[in-house]
């Protein structure tokens, strides 16, 4: 069974690391999907590892996000929250944020959702309407491509 490597500062546990775990919890819960999930295809299993070339792209999220959401979200917060997901999950201590930062951003994302009343909300289509599938190479020296279907 082969091993999935997370890049949490080479054992040592530092306020970045809780920034990385943080942005495992958030995309976990973005996308309604555990962290590691046998039963999902293969370039699946590894939510991370999936979803990390979506998170970028306002419409690459919509494949990432969990359908029982429902559209109870503006799309710019959504987006707003996966790029914080993805800062977070930078493979670079250095450039993920503090917590400090991670909370500030919530904050703000959770005034500006108060002052727009959920206008404009957008209805997600599901993982079955998205037919075009791209394949994204994470790493260069690895074999394996992801894909973020």
């Amino acid at each position: 069974m082969p091993k999935i490597k997370y890049f949490v500062d080479e054992g040592n546990y530092t306020s970045k690391s809780d920034a990385y775990s943080f942005g495992v919890v958030l995309l976990e819960i973005l996308s309604g999907r555990r962290i590691v999930d046998k039963n999902r295809p293969l370039r699946q299993h590894n939510l991370v590892e999936w979803a990390k070339p979506c998170l970028s792209n306002k419409r690459k999220i919509l494949r990432v996000l969990d359908n029982r959401l429902e559209g109870q979200y503006q799309i710019e917060d959504a987006y707003e929250l996966a790029i914080l997901s993805l800062r977070c999950l930078s493979i670079e201590a250095k450039l993920r944020p503090n917590m400090d930062e991670v909370v500030t951003n919530l904050e703000q994302l959770q005034v500006h959702h108060v002052n727009g009343s959920n206008q404009n909300r957008l209805r997600r289509r599901s993982a079955d309407d998205v037919t075009h599938v791209r394949t994204v190479t994470v790493n260069p020296q690895r074999s394996a491509s992801v894909f973020c279907t």
